[in-house]
């Protein structure tokens, strides 16, 4: 019974080999294709040497290119305002102060997580930098628009 089994297996395999076989043979005698070599190929007798000039200029205008490109999309892509006007030209609510970017509060901060300790406030420090000068004028110019929308 299993010497059947195992003739009646190796008969199947035996087939299945023979039709793949003679499949190979038709498709490999399908592929003959008309192609014709018209001109053979012909080997220089000069050096071919690459000019690197002209790769290194074309190299630096890519680069020049690309850093540009992507200096106008990060602008372009950038949701920072850079001039008052845009805001109460696109809002229409006035500015009343800008405030500038105070390096000595990043100090204090960078100072702060060194040394773990809870740093003063900037307008006890340093009363004289021009971010705590903005607060002021922020004050005095809210007092006196509150003091001409009471009236």
């Amino acid at each position: 019974m299993r010497l059947s089994r195992d003739v009646e297996v190796t008969t199947k395999l035996y087939t299945e080999l023979l039709k793949s076989a003679q499949e190979l043979r038709v498709a490999k005698a399908s592929s003959v294709s008309n192609v014709q070599i018209i001109d053979p190929a012909l080997t220089s007798n000069e050096a071919v040497k690459p000019r690197k000039a002209q790769i290194l200029l074309i190299a630096l205008l890519a680069g020049l290119f690309i850093a540009i490109l992507s200096a106008f999309l990060r602008r372009a892509l950038e949701l920072s305002v850079y001039d008052p006007n845009q805001i109460e030209a696109r809002l229409g609510i006035p500015v009343f102060v800008t405030l500038p970017n105070s390096k000595a509060q990043s100090r204090l901060k960078r100072l702060k997580k060194k040394s773990g300790n809870d740093v003063s406030l900037l307008a006890a420090i340093q009363p004289a930098d021009p971010a705590v000068e903005g607060l002021r004028s922020l004050r005095s110019t809210l007092n006196h628009a509150l003091t001409h929308f009471h009236r």
